[in-house]
């Protein structure tokens, strides 16, 4: 009866801690549960106020001292420097000038137009085309380039006779002698 005994109250007692060792272990099929965590405050770092600039001052001069006269300042002239010539430009005006002796107008306006894509403001390349568009034989083409030598050459005395020789030229070759005659005659001015 012993054995019996003993046999009982071990079954009494697996009976009482078998639900208790099956609460303490999680279920493996059990989906966790979401953790919230929520974001900390911002914190605000006020900025520090900046201090006045120090100004510097000057005593004003006594009134009594003596007036002084404004002395006037000239303003100063405005420095207009002309394009410089970039490699680029004075390459390929080197490859019309190769192109003109050659025999190939063509390729030289080719070139020139090439150049003035690089410097549309220079009047030395749209005198160029203008001799260019003469020696083509292309005589209306040569006087309107011409003018615009002669619309960005401005004080330049050398470019400005050249062009209105080429237009003078034009006219000419156009049967324009009234025409050529006034260019002529503004080529001389120069």
């Amino acid at each position: 009866m012993n054995k019996q005994k003993h046999l009982l109250l071990l079954s009494f007692l697996i009976l009482f801690l078998l639900p208790a060792c099956a609460t303490s272990w999680p279920d493996p099929y059990e989906k966790p549960k979401p953790v919230v965590v929520s974001a900390p405050e911002p914190v605000f770092i006020p900025e520090p106020t900046p201090e006045p600039p120090v100004v510097e001052t000057m005593a004003l001069p006594d009134s009594r001292v003596g007036t002084a006269t404004p002395i006037e300042i000239p303003a100063p002239t405005p420095v207009i420097e002309a394009e410089p010539e970039l490699a680029a430009v004075v390459a390929l005006r080197g490859q019309a000038q190769s192109s003109l002796s050659n025999g190939e107008p063509a390729m030289a306006a080719a070139s020139i137009e090439r150049a003035l894509r690089i410097q549309a403001k220079n009047p030395i390349l749209w005198l160029d085309l203008a001799e260019i568009r003469f020696a083509q034989q292309e005589f209306t083409q040569a006087e309107n380039t011409a003018k615009k030598a002669l619309a960005y050459a401005g004080n330049k005395r050398d470019i400005n006779k050249q062009a209105w020789t080429v237009i003078a030229n034009s006219r000419y070759a156009r049967n324009d002698k009234d025409g050529g005659l006034r260019a002529e005659a503004e080529a001389a001015r120069f």
